[in-house]
């Protein structure tokens, strides 16, 4: 999930969501399914409690909170609001303290969450392991 400040003061939240596309992912063949591993959802809201009814209409399948493997804030919303961002978060019925969070430097979580990378299927891989040319270094 992605969350960043919406240009719209009305509506001062946008919020991406980025659910598996089950179609995109290997069938068992080398060629691989049928189009993007991940679908990305953004709705605008005035809260994020908002932000996730707006989602339920959205997305065609349910979504669970206590799914999220990773939270990406984009920058200029961490640098104005990260406080109530977290309580409106852990205020959840299905909140969970131990999702990585992420701040999107210098960009947005949506554009962020638009970048599709070939090594991994998911944003989250990408990002929460090691780099694959990382040598181990002898001491």
């Amino acid at each position: 999930m992605g969350i960043d400040e919406n240009k719209n003061s009305e509506q001062p939240y946008k919020v991406t969501y980025q659910v598996i596309n089950p179609s995109g992912l290997s069938q068992g063949s080398s060629s691989g399914g049928q189009g993007l591993p991940v679908i990305n959802y953004t709705v605008t809201a005035k809260t994020l409690v908002e932000a996730l009814k707006k989602a339920s209409v959205v997305i065609p399948r349910e979504h669970i909170t206590s799914h999220l493997s990773l939270i990406v804030v984009g920058e200029k919303l961490a640098r104005s609001d990260l406080s109530s961002l977290f309580d409106a978060l852990d205020r959840g019925k299905q909140a969970r303290t131990s999702i990585p969070v992420f701040i999107a430097r210098d960009g947005t979580a949506e554009k962020l969450l638009g970048v599709i990378e070939p090594i991994y299927l998911f944003l989250e891989s990408a990002l929460t392991s090691p780099p694959r040319t990382a040598k181990k270094q002898e001491i």
